[in-house]
């Protein structure tokens, strides 16, 4: 008989199934799970508000955003960091995605190049980094690239916002642009996992040590060259060179075509199952004595809201620009359309 666990999940994206998710569905092999929201065992709670506070239980922390964990809030995390904390594991965002199997799947390098009808795709819904747009623009003197998002959109308007749709799009593309939001040691999301489930050669930007993640023969990495210039010869090469393209093409995803230990899910099952056996006090208990003071606790209440909010709006401002305005534009006229 499993033994019983009570979990609740809070403060994640707006189309987060509390039900229905990735750690749900590892820790019902081990565990009876309940979801509860009123008096949870467990609460795992990300970065989109400060629900999580109200909640004096043990806390996990989880991430898709290139944040750090603040072990004065949580017990445990999963994140991106290459972390010597063993309170922390590192879980890339990609790993929610998708069956990380469907990467080890052999492929048919003939039949993949003859797919492939367009040069590159680019599919972003806002500015984002510096870079992204630069590389698109030195890019596109080559040929041109269908820019499919709401941002830079050039093929008369965005295609449809979920992943299925995103990756039966791609699929025609030789190459398609994964260019993170940021660039920091460990931070790999889905941007780059979506071309290679789909036979599109990646052109990355952001995690230095993606290779870590990924066989770096299976795309074409910006940081293993010296200078934008040399990214794009690279990239040209490809696209010229058949040979070449399905040489990188039959490239396993994972080195050796084995899965990474980060997303292995016999390693991340084995650390949920070992966090939910621990008898630990939890950091929201150890400043107990600090919450059942009414003003100290409603003022710091206050102050970890101004924060939040204030740390949002700081983002809003750095990101603002021309290209936002175009892209709030083009929604607007999305939305109006009779």
């Amino acid at each position: 008989m499993k033994k019983k666990v009570k979990l609740y999940f809070t403060d994640f994206w707006a189309t987060f199934d509390i039900y229905d998710n990735y750690f749900v569905n590892i820790l019902k092999d081990h565990f009876d799970v309940d979801i509860d929201a009123q008096n949870p065992d467990f609460l795992f709670y990300s970065n989109f508000g400060i629900e999580y506070q109200n909640y004096n239980c043990i806390r996990i922390y989880f991430t898709g955003e290139n944040c750090r964990p603040d072990f004065n809030h949580c017990d445990w995390a999963f994140s991106f960091d290459y972390s010597d904390d063993n309170r922390n594991y590192r879980l890339p965002l990609y790993a929610l995605f998708a069956d990380m199997n469907e990467l080890l799947k052999p492929k048919e390098t003939y039949k993949i190049l003859n797919e492939k009808s367009e040069f590159c795709n680019f599919i972003y819904s806002n500015p984002g980094p510096e870079k992204r747009k630069l590389i698109f623009d030195k890019l596109s003197n080559y040929k041109k690239i269908h820019s499919a998002g709401r941002y830079l959109n050039n093929i008369g308007g965005p295609i449809g916002g979920f992943e299925k749709e995103k990756r039966e799009y791609i699929r025609k593309f030789k190459f398609t642009f994964a260019f993170e939001n940021s660039s920091y040691p460990g931070y790999t999301t889905e941007k780059i996992l979506d071309p290679l489930l789909c036979g599109s050669i990646p052109i990355y930007w952001g995690n230095p040590l993606v290779a870590k993640d990924f066989n770096p023969k299976s795309f074409i990495n910006y940081h293993d060259y010296n200078s934008d210039e040399e990214f794009i010869e690279a990239i040209i090469k490809y696209d010229n060179d058949d040979d070449l393209y399905r040489q990188m093409i039959s490239e396993p995803p994972f080195e050796n075509n084995l899965i990474n230990k980060f997303v292995d899910k016999q390693n991340v099952s084995n650390r949920l199952k070992y966090i939910l056996e621990q008898n630990i006090v939890p950091v929201s208990s150890k400043s107990s004595a600090f919450s059942k003071n009414i003003l100290i606790s409603s003022a710091w209440r206050l102050s970890s809201n101004i924060r939040y909010r204030a740390g949002k709006l700081t983002n809003k401002i750095k990101i603002f620009s021309l290209d936002r305005l175009k892209v709030k534009w083009l929604k607007f006229r999305e939305n109006s359309k009779f």
